[in-house]
């Protein structure tokens, strides 16, 4: 029989503890799903995390291997890995102006929190009008602007934001607050009633009206 053929048939005869390394991940050992026969094996485990049984946090691979000898190397370091299972969390939450007009700049403002960090830059919309971030933006605390324009719609808009974190934990469409867009210029309800036609040295006059929305400033008669 040839020598590689001796050396197979002695492997198959080996204790499994011998041929097959011990993999824990946080201190749970990993399952062998698989091994590339050859000189040298390739080994391959796995684990299913699970919400609930598996802690979050940061864990540490550990490998130990032992050969046909019975030498034995224990705690190889594999890497670490984070359990994350909870989504990106939003909090103190603002939209500044409530009201804008065309040419408003419509500022959102909003914390974010997460174990394993984003993937990339939250997504923030009003509908189909999509914000740009702000260089003002810094660490978990994001700023983002639209400067209101003739194309965009009108009335009460609600802006939110999607996240997605490095786990793939994702919340969609959470709340960072509303405005509204008024381009229409207020006008007149009726008649305008002016008190007298005719006046003298002395008198009173009153013009009286009603205006179709809520006005800012006083006006001016």
């Amino acid at each position: 029989m040839p020598l590689e053929g001796i050396i197979e048939r002695y492997r198959r005869h080996l204790p499994v503890s011998d041929r097959t390394p011990v993999v824990t991940l946080g201190g749970v050992e990993m399952d062998l799903s698989g091994a590339a026969e050859g000189l040298q094996k390739t080994f391959k485990f796995t684990h299913v995390a699970e919400k609930g049984k598996d802690a979050e946090g940061e864990k540490a691979v550990a490998i130990t291997l032992e050969d046909a000898a019975g030498n034995k190397a224990a705690g190889l370091a594999g890497g670490t890995v984070t359990f994350d299972f909870t989504p990106p969390v939003v909090s103190v939450v603002s939209v500044t102006p409530g009201l804008g007009k065309v040419g408003t700049t419509i500022t959102a403002t909003f914390a974010v929190t997460d174990a394993s960090g984003l993937t990339e830059d939250p997504k923030v919309a009003a509908g189909a009008m999509a914000f740009s971030k702000d260089a003002s933006s810094a660490g978990e605390t994001y700023v983002y602007t639209r400067t209101l324009g003739v194309i965009d719609p009108a009335g009460v808009q609600t802006v939110t934001v999607d996240l997605t974190d490095k786990a793939g934990n994702t919340t969609a469409k959470a709340f960072v607050g509303t405005f509204t867009a008024d381009f229409n210029a207020p006008g007149l309800v009726g008649a305008v009633t002016v008190g007298k036609a005719y006046v003298k040295a002395g008198d009173v006059e009153t013009v009286s009206f009603t205006a179709d929305e809520k006005l800012g400033p006083d006006p001016e008669v």
